[in-house]
């Protein structure tokens, strides 16, 4: 739930506040996408982190179609430069993705030229996600065009110098624009974090040592339980009678008397 706290503001926008809440929440209620409201949207980003170690949202407004849009990103996508994040804030972020061809010239129609002749990458981003997801068995027959887009952000480094945002297609410029905001578009989760740096540490890492002793625990009770725990039925060699066997039960013969 979205609170605005405007408690040491003025009284214009103390008022402002309790009016801003329900907008927002209603932004947040309609569809992201393919989700169905901005919470199923952020349980993926909470799978993406207990798998990958951080998962993202991606905020940022279609003045076309006027609305303000979430996206997920895919942790991959995201890149930064081990010196500058040494600390947990870098002040460069890289974004590579994939987008379709149609839905670049929807959102950058006075570059339509160069996007209908820019190439396709031959590297697949989404190589993590396995063979499972493709529909497409081959790469000759494809509904869409997806084409490699570079994206790069650099925070302000004082009030007199702002940042910069540059958005890029091959040697197309998309984007060249000053970037006066202090935080990058995303809304970064972490399963947890990194003793250094920008990336987050995984749920796999942090339980796999447990699970892999759970693993060898239990191996070992199901073959001791298969060496002692099986019943053993005793009969006399000469006892004509049929042996009956199974998983759980055994018989064995003997010689001699008890």
């Amino acid at each position: 739930k979205v609170v605005f706290v405007a408690a040491s503001a003025d009284w214009r926008t103390r008022r402002q506040g309790p009016k801003l809440q329900p907008a927002v929440e209603g932004v947040w209620a309609e569809q992201q996408g393919p989700y169905s409201d901005i919470w199923d949207l952020g349980c993926s980003i909470f799978r993406d982190a207990a798998v990958c170690g951080i998962g993202h949202i991606k905020t940022w407004s279609d003045c076309d179609a006027g609305e303000v849009v979430n996206d997920r990103t895919y942790p991959w996508e995201l890149l930064v430069d081990p010196e500058d994040a040494k600390y947990g804030r870098p002040s460069n972020l890289f974004q590579v993705s994939d987008t379709t061809q149609a839905r670049l010239i929807g959102l950058f129609p006075e570059h339509k030229e160069a996007i209908l002749q820019a190439r396709s990458e031959t590297d697949p981003l989404d190589a993590y996600l396995g063979p499972n997801t493709r529909v497409m068995p081959t790469s000759d027959h494809k509904v869409v065009k997806s084409l490699r887009v570079y994206e790069w952000w650099s925070l302000p480094q004082s009030k007199n110098k702002p940042g910069r945002h540059v958005m890029a297609l091959g040697e197309t410029l998309l984007i060249d624009e000053e970037w006066k905001a202090s935080t990058f578009p995303f809304a970064s989760l972490r399963w947890s974090r990194e003793f250094a740096g920008w990336h987050g540490r995984n749920l796999i890492d942090d339980v796999s040592p447990i699970d892999d002793e759970m693993n060898d625990l239990l191996a070992r009770v199901v073959r001791t339980v298969r060496l002692t725990g099986m019943a053993r039925t005793y009969k006399h060699v000469d006892d004509t009678s049929a042996d009956e066997s199974n998983d759980d039960a055994v018989t064995v013969r003997f010689e001699g008397s008890v």
